[in-house]
């Protein structure tokens, strides 16, 4: 930058090598916090009710399949049997009633581990329950130990032994240090069929496998009557419906309606009176799934969080059954570390080569796109795409990079105010600290043909030599910025201050980086300005104290150099060549309040009788051996009066400034 400032002006604002350095520790701190971060459960309770619920607005939620039926231990069915829980007999009645109509399994949502056969009765009812056709699948769980008075399920059959369902199991959770147990050792002739109903880490997860010791494996309740069920690394094949395992081996759960469960769900007791007995069994299909879930009456259903709400637990189960036998699954993308990186790479390009507003636009749409894509991946894909970090990622290196600009656009601002603040006018000012780029194209040194003005104040140092400089100075910053405020007006640039002097040029203007046609027209207006400008306050000034400041003006039209002589990060714009000399040399031979300008000037000025005419004069000129042509302008032509009353106010001041 140093060593190119219009570059470092018109180029990115930010340093490639910095943004990078910034994407990259933001970056590397998001991989870490991902890393250690339980990332799943906060997506879980903070994304995923979003994405349920967005979907049920669009109406894409899935339905519920006709094949499965449900029944429950309702309020309705505990006043029937005048109880919490049906005994043996009663379920028997249940699974006989269920199994005439041949549905193509019974899925219990218990553990019968307390339920004995060992009276009569029950022994005729566990008679009757191993008549039943109807494959009839029961819950169990692991246990870290063994439990006192509790025996172990021996898990010997093929659905529960590792090669059942291949040799790629790696994914699954391993549970190798647990106990199982289920059903009662009085009822494992009928109840044959245990799977866990345990429910994954994250909320609204299960778990499909669980891995246990000795080539055992416990699949979840709802997989077991699905025999062609395959794992593959991280996928599951189970009925021709694909679930795809996450990184701890559970799966989301693809939950519908909670009313559509609700509206499913009937009274157990309607399989208990015979007279509700046929209107019930009348649903049943040949080929239909039956859950019954026990425990479903007031005070004692087992709630869970879910992504749909605070539900009943046996709704998770029944949307893993929903879900096989629909074949809708949700798939997670675990690819948060790729959005991390791909979106602070993408920012860190645009925050380099963008603009600020581009950048802020960016981040809005990018930020808003984003989430829009979660949304309709999640709706109408079943996909859900890790969100949070990877918004972060926007967000944290976009907002980040814009700050850094923000931060060099205002340096920038401050340097070009620094330097050009009084020397063009205020609005120009405000343009170029907006667009530094402007500003470029007057850095490099170029000729240029210029309207050159020098204006000096006439015996200024004798002045401050005699009188308070306090007082001296502040009358010479009130003419300055009176002189300022006229070459402004008149789309002049007031190049230096030279202390009791200005230089200005016409011809330029900087914020356009444009040519200006009339400029010696607009100089010569300029100076008749300022030199009645003065004049009129000299006349003021007559009855004070105040200082009075006759101005000599020196006007040159000519090719002139322009660029920046300052070095390093100092902004210097300046114009300097011969023009610019014999522009100060027409000054020095000036006489108090009149304008001598150059041939080159009068040629341009068009009619100079507009401006009363001129006095042709011959000036001598250091290093030219003939004497220079120029003319003298009166801007009191018409009153001419008005400038021997100045000229007799300045040599009063003069003389008492002498005497004091």
């Amino acid at each position: 930058m140093k060593k190119n400032l219009a570059k470092w002006l018109v180029n990115s604002s930010i340093n490639p090598k910095t943004a990078l350095a910034l994407a990259t520790i933001w970056t590397m701190a998001l991989l870490a916090f991902s890393h250690f971060a339980p990332m799943r459960k906060i997506e879980t309770r903070v994304v995923s009710p979003v994405l349920f619920h967005v979907r049920e607005l669009l109406h894409r939620s899935p339905p519920l399949a006709p094949q499965i039926k449900i029944f429950a231990v309702d309020d309705v069915t505990v006043t029937f049997i005048r109880g919490t829980d049906l005994n043996l007999s009663q379920w028997a009645n249940v699974m006989e009633a269920l199994d005439s109509k041949s549905p193509k399994a019974i899925v219990v949502d218990a553990l019968f581990g307390t339920l004995s056969a060992d009276a009569e009765e029950d022994r005729e009812s566990m008679e009757r329950l191993k008549a039943v056709k109807t494959p009839i699948y029961s819950g169990a769980f692991p246990a870290p130990g063994e439990i006192f008075g509790r025996k172990t399920l021996p898990l010997e059959k093929p659905p529960y032994q590792t090669q059942t369902y291949g040799s790629d199991l790696y994914a699954l959770p391993s549970f190798e240090a647990s106990a199982i147990y289920g059903t009662a050792p009085s009822l494992r002739d009928v109840f044959t069929r245990p799977g866990h109903i345990l429910y994954g880490e994250d909320e609204g997860s299960f778990y499909p496998f669980l891995k246990l010791r000795e080539n055992r494996v416990l699949p979840h309740v709802m997989l077991l009557p699905f025999i062609d069920t395959k794992i593959l690394g991280n996928h599951i094949d189970v009925g021709g419906t694909h679930f795809t395992l996450t990184k701890n081996g559970s799966v989301p759960i693809n939950f519908g309606l909670r009313a559509d469960y609700n509206k499913r769900v009937r009274p157990m007791v309607h399989l208990l009176r015979k007279e509700w007995n046929k209107v019930a069994l009348d649903s049943v299909m040949p080929r239909d799934f039956v859950y019954l879930v026990p425990m479903f009456y007031t005070g004692n259903t087992d709630f869970k969080p879910s992504p749909i709400g605070l539900i009943p637990g046996a709704y998770s189960h029944l949307a893993i059954l929903n879900s096989i036998l629909t074949h809708q699954t949700v798939r997670t993308l675990e690819i948060e570390s790729v959005l991390i990186v791909a979106f602070a790479l993408l920012f860190t390009l645009l925050a380099w080569r963008a603009n600020p507003l581009s950048l802020i636009l960016a981040l809005i749409l990018g930020s808003f796109g984003f989430i829009a894509v979660c949304l309709l991946l999640f709706s109408y894909q079943d996909l859900i795409i890790p969100y949070l970090l990877p918004q972060v990622s926007i967000a944290g290196v976009g907002i980040s990079l814009l700050m850094l600009r923000f931060m060099i656009a205002d340096r920038k601002a401050r340097m070009i105010r620094q330097a050009l603040e009084g020397i063009v006018r205020p609005d120009a000012l405000a343009l170029l600290q907006r667009f530094p780029e402007k500003l470029s194209p007057s850095l490099d040194a170029r000729e240029r043909v210029l309207t050159v003005v020098f204006i000096d104040i006439v015996g200024f140092s004798l002045m401050v030599e005699n009188q308070q400089p306090r007082m001296a100075f502040e009358g010479l910053q009130t003419v300055i910025s009176e002189i300022t405020e006229i070459i402004h007006r008149h789309g002049g640039t007031v190049n230096k201050t030279l202390g009791d002097g200005l230089l200005c040029f016409f011809g330029y203007a900087l914020e356009a980086n444009s040519e200006v046609s009339n400029h010696a027209e607009e100089a010569m207006g300029a100076a008749f300005a300022i030199q009645q400008n003065n004049v009129a306050r000299i006349l003021e000034s007559a009855r004070t104290p105040n200082p009075v400041f006759p101005l000599r003006v020196g006007i040159n039209t000519g090719a002139v150099f322009m660029g920046n002589l300052g070095s390093g990060e100092r902004l210097d714009i300046t114009v300097v060549g011969n023009g610019v000399n014999f522009a100060k040399r027409l000054e020095s031979a000036c006489n108090s309040h009149l304008v001598l300008i150059g041939r080159s000037t009068y040629d341009l000025l068009g009619d100079p009788k507009t401006y009363g005419g001129a006095l042709r004069r011959w000036i001598s000129i250091k290093h030219k051996d003939k004497s220079v042509e120029s003319w003298e302008f009166d801007p009191f032509f018409r009153e001419t009066e008005v400038r021997i009353k100045a000229d007799g106010v300045h040599e009063m001041f003069a003389s008492s400034t002498k005497r004091s």
